[in-house]
């Protein structure tokens, strides 16, 4: 259904396009507009478009046992999309150790309105162990390097931010 935009020349013009595609049916919530969690699904295939872009793919996973659990998330949402919307997302490294992947994506609709933002926190796993781990001298280096390009761009007035508790009277 989705259809992963192609990543080449990107990285170091600034966020990358990591996914394009149009609201599904099966996308649709009984307020005739995208249902929450889907903008959760269009922004777990963007991580996913990201690292595979980065050199995360089958042969990696098969050589290394090495996988990514996403372990935090914080959406927001801004704009309602319909059915047929055809949206894209833009992805920004935002932080990159041995063991973690920082990543913001922003979702836009066909009229270039920002709908929804994520910032999201991947771990590095070795499957064959269970635990957190150390990527791969490639992939981290495809990861820094991105990253590094990344570091300059506007930055993000969401990112590190959490929901403030409601004090109920």
């Amino acid at each position: 259904m989705a259809v992963v935009c192609p990543l080449v020349n990107q990285i170091a013009t600034g966020p990358i396009e990591t996914l394009a595609t149009a609201v599904p049916l099966e996308w649709i919530d009984y307020n005739d507009h995208m249902s929450e969690g889907y903008y959760g699904v269009a922004f777990g295939e963007a991580s996913d478009a990201l690292l595979e872009a980065i050199g995360f793919g089958a042969a990696y996973r098969a050589d290394t046992a090495g996988t990514f659990y996403t372990v935090e998330t914080r959406i927001t949402y801004e704009q309602e999309l319909p059915l047929g919307e055809p949206i894209k997302v833009l992805t920004t490294v935002i932080g990159v150790d041995v063991k973690r992947v920082h990543l913001w994506h922003e979702l836009f609709n066909s009229a270039g309105q920002k709908a929804a933002t994520q910032e999201s926190l991947l771990l590095h796993v070795d499957q064959a162990v269970g635990k957190v781990s150390a990527m791969g001298p490639s992939l981290f280096t495809a990861a820094q390097r991105v990253r590094d390009n990344h570091v300059g761009l506007p930055g993000h007035r969401e990112v590190g931010k959490s929901i403030r508790p409601v004090l109920g009277s």
